[in-house]
């Protein structure tokens, strides 16, 4: 969910793809997630948590191939830059067959991105 603030977002209909603006189911059940999951510090430190993993992970696998791929990216959002589209590409495919859907961005697509969504905190 991408949270704007009213003075910042000053396009007009038809200028963007990325804001709201008309769609009530999409504003109440953003209002219904934030009012749910952030109650408490629980589930911004899991984020946290989680967070620190996937970096953690993913810094392994550059370093497992001599740093040829760079971590990208913040918080839970988080890519994996191949250098090249080829191999952005067949990762994308092989984890496709695995069952995993996963995009790729960058300006040749050579990023594999990581959107995961963290476990509710029970």
């Amino acid at each position: 969910m991408l949270l704007i603030k009213e003075a910042i977002d000053a396009w007009e209909p038809g200028e963007h793809t990325g804001t709201f603006r008309g769609n009530n189911l999409a504003l109440v059940s953003g209002k219904a997630a934030l009012n749910l999951y952030w109650r408490n510090q629980t589930f911004s430190q899991q984020v946290r948590r989680l967070s620190a993993f996937m970096r953690r992970r993913l810094d392994a696998i550059a370093h497992q191939h001599g740093n040829r791929f760079a971590v990208r990216g913040r918080g839970m959002v988080c890519g994996f830059d191949c250098k090249t589209t080829e191999i952005a590409e067949a990762t994308s495919h092989g984890a496709f067959e695995k069952g995993l859907i996963i995009e790729r961005c960058g300006p040749t697509d050579q990023v594999v991105k990581f959107l995961p969504a963290p476990a509710r905190a029970s």
